[in-house]
Order: structure tokens, then sequence, then C-alpha cells
């Protein structure tokens, strides 16, 4: 069983990506007032900035989680924590996207008329064709260096969005070779039999000793239309959370561009 707890640069959050974050947290708070837009300024601060902060403490559990030990599973509570975290973080991944997408049509009127409360709301996002068509025509620069993540954002809101899904992500507690899972197997049904005997200390036991054989590998199940997928919950994470913040600096600095007043505070 390869170990995925190997920790190196392309499976550790470092230093530097811990500070995009913060960057992007101070951005947004000293330099709020030269947006126009009050309703911009608040899916920035509110919004963007919030959702951030959740994704950090998020993300630090699902580090932690997945990196257990690997000669035995994390068990099914363990499990569950983990699965609450990876579905939380990508709820406000796409939500803090989404709300940078708000911070841009309220900040540039990209479809004219269009807010929150009115109709026609369902036009805005970062790649939905009334969106993007404006990009085209009002910030032509911004949209041709947001399409080269087209792919990624689409792979996102397919397959991890918990918010456009009815089946969660799932964490899976734990990993088995033939041989254990023949020993699970036989314990499972030893424990059947004890249950219907009505020895339930004893029924527990085996089936305490079934959850406790195999190991662990950090794999979370995404649900498809052709089945269940099993991927390297962390290293999908890691990946996710690099892009999305290519994704996110992109348009931050296009709401807020760097001058040299603000390279100067």
């Amino acid at each position: 069983m390869p170990d995925m707890r190997r920790r190196d640069p392309d499976r550790t959050f470092q230093y530097d990506d811990d500070k995009r974050d913060g960057d992007l947290i101070h951005r947004h708070i000293t330099r709020k007032a030269e947006l126009s837009s009050v309703a911009a300024q608040h899916h920035l601060i509110g919004g963007f900035n919030r959702r951030l902060l959740m994704l950090a403490t998020s993300r630090r559990v699902i580090e932690e989680i997945t990196h257990s030990p690997t000669d035995k599973p994390i068990g099914v509570y363990r499990a569950i924590d983990l699965a609450i975290q990876l579905n939380a973080y990508y709820l406000h991944l796409c939500g803090a996207l989404d709300n940078l997408a708000w911070a841009m049509q309220y900040e540039w009127n990209l479809i004219p008329g269009v807010t929150e409360i009115g109709k026609g709301r369902q036009k805005i996002g970062l790649f939905a064709r009334s969106f993007t068509d404006a990009l085209v025509k009002s910030q032509p620069s911004l949209w041709s260096a947001l399409e080269t993540h087209r792919d990624w954002y689409t792979d996102l809101r397919d397959l991890r969005d918990p918010g456009a899904h009815r089946v969660p992500l799932y964490a899976i507690p734990g990993i088995m070779n033939e041989a254990d899972a023949e020993e699970h197997q036989r314990l499972s049904s030893l424990a059947t039999d004890r249950g219907k005997a009505g020895d339930h200390h004893g029924m527990m036991e085996l089936i305490h000793q079934a959850s406790n054989l195999g190991g662990y590998a950090p794999y979370m199940s995404i649900w498809t239309p052709d089945g269940e997928r099993l991927v390297d919950a962390w290293a999908y994470v890691l990946r996710d959370h690099r892009t999305f913040q290519q994704v996110a600096d992109l348009l931050s600095t296009m709401l807020l561009p760097v001058t040299r007043q603000a390279d100067d505070r």
C-alpha cells in the first residue's frame, strides 16, 4: 500500500500557500473603500474573506485526519468527521468563487440590472454563459486569463460541489486486502450468530474486531452517474486550493488593481 501520508512539498500545505490566503484577506480589508459598490465590498469581506477563514479550519482538520497512521482504519466516527469537513470545504470553496463573481457584477454592472434579489440572478457565475459573454465585451483580458481555468472549474462543480449533488462526498474509514476481507466476512458471520443466540456482548466484540481489520489510506468517494470513484482526498484538496488561489488572486487583482500607492502601504 503506498504511503500517502508522506510529508513532501507536494502533499503539505506550505507557508507560501498560507501567505497567499492571508494576502487575499488583507487586500480586501485594507482596500475595500476603493470599490464604488457597497454590495461588492460586502461580497469580498462578508462573503469571500469569511469563507476563506472557514476553508482554513476545514483544511487543517482534513490534513490532520488524512495523515493518520496507515496500519489501521481510522474508524467510522473519525471518517464522518472527515466527511463533514470535506463537504464543508468544497461548499465554501465554490461559494467563495460565487462571491467573487457577485463582487464583479456589482462593481462593473456586467449584466445590467441583475441583483441577488431580482430576476436573472442565476446568470451570475464565473462560467455562466451570460456572465462570460459580458466579460468578453467589458474585460477581455480577464476573460482570456480566466478561460484557462474552465476545465478545472467544470470538474470542480460537476464532481466535488456538495451544493450541486444529492449524494455528499464520503470519507473511507479503512481499506482491506483480500485476506482482511475474508476475515472480516468470517467475523461478521460469527457476530450475526452470536446476536441471534442472544449474546450481545460477544456480538459486539466480534464486530469491533472486524472493524479494526485492514489499514488506512486517505480516500474519499465521489458519486457519479457511472458509479462511485475513489480519489486521494488530501491530494485533491491541496490541488484544488492552489488552483482556487490562482483564480481568486486573478479576480481580486482585477477588482483592486495593483498601484504604486497600494504597493507602498
